[in-house]
């Protein structure tokens, strides 16, 4: 009856007679009154409909939101996340810093050799010290011809406020002769950091008794690819160490073989 009143009376556009059952429709589905023709099992459907709806809206923002956080927190420490799986995270990289002799220094400084990374600083020797021994050990427990063509030990220094290169050279003369220091500025050490994964900060000001909280010891073991293949926690064995070196190496070794042969054929 509404529709022929409306019709007869040419008052209202066509457009708005199009719409008219949509608005209609609408407002059925969010008054909560039903109408006359309609019974009171079907609205509770859509009272139960909506809510649903609602909620389903709610669970998939509290979804979203969990996400976006858990998933900032896993960047931040995906270095210590992932321990076993850390070499498909492509961490490491290019970069450039300066060695102890003040000599420009790159990840193709290190082509051809595996090389076990430790970042610290020469302000506390009692914090850094034990990680850097560990590496000389390593280094000793392998063949000495074997080490020297494969291997070598690389200590780079996260506190470029402080450390100079002559600082860590004179580091790093109680350590193995093939292990070298690596300066830098503010801004390729932050470069640096982040490739590998590395987090902790140096405070400014540094005391005999400090406590670094979320300070790590860990060692990088990185391949001739320049990535991060494995990182060796302070409590692993050495015996473990050098076998799983020796085993990552041959791998290598019967890869770039492999290489060289298609390549002949």
């Amino acid at each position: 009856m509404i529709r022929a009143a409306i019709l007869s009376s040419n008052k209202v556009s066509r457009l708005f007679i199009l719409w008219f059952p949509v608005i209609g429709a609408s407002r059925t589905f969010f008054v909560s009154r039903p109408r006359h023709d309609d019974s009171e099992p079907r609205v509770v459907i859509r009272y139960k409909t909506f809510k649903n709806i609602t909620l389903g809206c709610l669970v998939a923002l509290g979804c979203l939101y969990s996400y976006v956080i858990v998933k900032g927190y896993f960047d931040e420490n995906r270095a210590i996340r992932v321990h076993n799986n850390i070499y498909f995270l492509e961490l490491g990289g290019p970069f450039e810093l300066i060695d102890h002799n003040r000599n420009r220094f790159t990840e193709k400084n290190l082509e051809s050799k595996f090389c076990l990374f430790y970042f610290g600083f020469c302000s506390r020797p009692d914090v850094c010290s034990a990680p850097l021994q560990k590496v000389t050990e390593i280094i000793n427990h392998l063949p000495s011809n074997y080490s020297s063509r494969y291997l070598k030990g690389v200590f780079v220094s996260i506190d470029p406020e402080r450390d100079t290169p002559e600082l860590v050279k004179d580091y790093i003369k109680n350590f193995h002769p093939n292990i070298v220091g690596l300066i830098g500025d503010k801004k390729q050490i932050d470069h640096v950091r982040k490739a590998f994964g590395v987090n902790h900060k140096i405070p400014v000001d540094v005391k005999p008794d400090d406590e670094f909280v979320g300070y790590t010891d860990s060692i990088f073991l990185v391949g001739p690819d320049g990535l991060v293949r494995t990182i060796f926690s302070k409590d692993k064995n050495i015996d473990e160490i050098t076998d799983q070196i020796k085993s990552m190496v041959s791998d290598c070794l019967k890869e770039q073989t492999k290489a060289i042969n298609y390549r002949l054929n």
